[in-house]
């Protein structure tokens, strides 16, 4: 995963999360939740809902083309419900820091779900220096076993 930054467009709407140059999420697509969280703060954990939920439906995003939204769900498919993904943040105190942790995981798990896939590695045969150096490593552990061997009875 990268690191967690992204960049959030402010507008009067709210805040438009840019996954890329070539992708921003309109803020009227985000759907936020919050609650009580079970992480640092003491008594204060207790009184404020600093935790964060915030999902994005992917199947019902004007955004996105018919070839990123099919990638999309078919590479983040084991998270998603009812077509939707969802990211917690309950790492910081402040419920406006766990908002932009919130983001920039979204951010990041959707940069990843749309990154073209590595190339293919192509298999290699072994070279017959490294198959010689091989062989003779094995000679030489082999050696090293027989001369611990208790000598035989003859």
């Amino acid at each position: 995963m990268g690191a967690l930054i992204a960049p959030i467009v402010c507008n009067a709407g709210g805040m438009d999360l840019e996954v890329s140059p070539a992708l921003t999420i309109p803020s009227s697509e985000l759907g936020w939740r919050f609650s009580r969280s079970s992480g640092p703060g003491g008594q204060h954990v207790n009184t404020s809902d600093s935790r964060v939920e915030l999902s994005w439906n992917i199947g019902d995003s004007a955004v996105l083309s018919e070839d990123q939204r099919l990638l999309l769900l078919q590479r983040l498919g084991r998270r998603l419900v009812a077509g939707a993904v969802t990211v917690t943040a309950s790492e910081r105190r402040s419920q406006l820091r766990n908002r932009e942790l919130a983001l920039a995981k979204l951010a990041d798990l959707v940069a990843e779900g749309l990154a073209p896939e590595p190339a293919r590695r192509r298999a290699t045969k072994p070279t017959r220096g490294s198959n010689r150096r091989r062989l003779a490593a094995k000679e030489q552990r082999s050696a090293t076993k027989r001369q611990r061997q208790r000598p035989s009875a003859e």
